[in-house]
């Protein structure tokens, strides 16, 4: 929560977090954070899809799952194991490092249905081309794309730009007060606390 309340929060400041002007939504932006969380070597979260198949299938309408039932026993299948330990800090300068720097926007799209990353082209099989933009994210339930709002391509390459001036300040300074003004609550820690189960952890100015 805390990882999506920062980066929502930049993105708004940056003026990248409104459909109406071919930015992200905010539904975009958080299965971005979910994505990189999913993508990394010792990953922080899994797929729904794998660890409840019988619940989260391509047949069920999401509109229609009854919330109140219990989830069944996670699938044998699923080898999850939650061992990732970086701090918060650390994972906020990683999700910027990534789409800034690794992340390819022109052949990959993001499935957080697969927890990993896929191929464009398979992507835009199931929906219209037309649907498609210069990012893909896929909704892990309707299987269209988020991030639809996002055609103009000298807004999309300002976003990137956004991307790679975020992770230039965080990797250079630590200081999350250089990203985001003012701070979002009073400063504690940011980058040395190794649990990013520490909401706090994200706000200490300087290490």
């Amino acid at each position: 929560r805390p990882l999506v309340t920062v980066i929502k929060e930049w993105a708004k400041q940056n003026d990248i977090n409104d459909s109406t002007r071919s930015t992200f939504t905010s539904y975009s932006l958080v299965l971005m954070v979910l994505h990189y969380l999913q993508i990394l070597k010792e990953p922080v979260l899994p797929s729904l899809q794998h660890l409840y198949p019988k619940r989260f299938h391509g047949k069920n309408d999401i509109r229609t799952l009854n919330l109140s039932h219990p989830l069944e026993e996670i699938s044998s299948e699923s080898n999850f194991k939650g061992t990732n330990i970086s701090s918060l800090g650390t994972l906020l300068i990683g999700f910027f490092d990534y789409y800034a720097h690794q992340y390819n926007y022109d052949t990959n799209a993001i499935s957080i249905r697969l927890g990993r990353k896929v191929q464009r082209c398979d992507v835009i099989k199931i929906k219209h081309t037309t649907f498609w933009g210069p990012i893909c994210i896929e909704e892990p339930f309707t299987r269209s794309n988020t991030a639809h709002s996002i055609y103009d391509e000298r807004v999309f390459n300002s976003i990137k730009q956004k991307f790679q001036d975020a992770y230039e300040i965080l990797s250079t300074t630590h200081d999350l007060n250089k990203l985001i003004q003012p701070p979002l609550i009073p400063t504690v820690s940011f980058i040395d606390q190794q649990q990013h189960s520490n909401e706090a952890e994200f706000f200490q100015p300087q290490l």
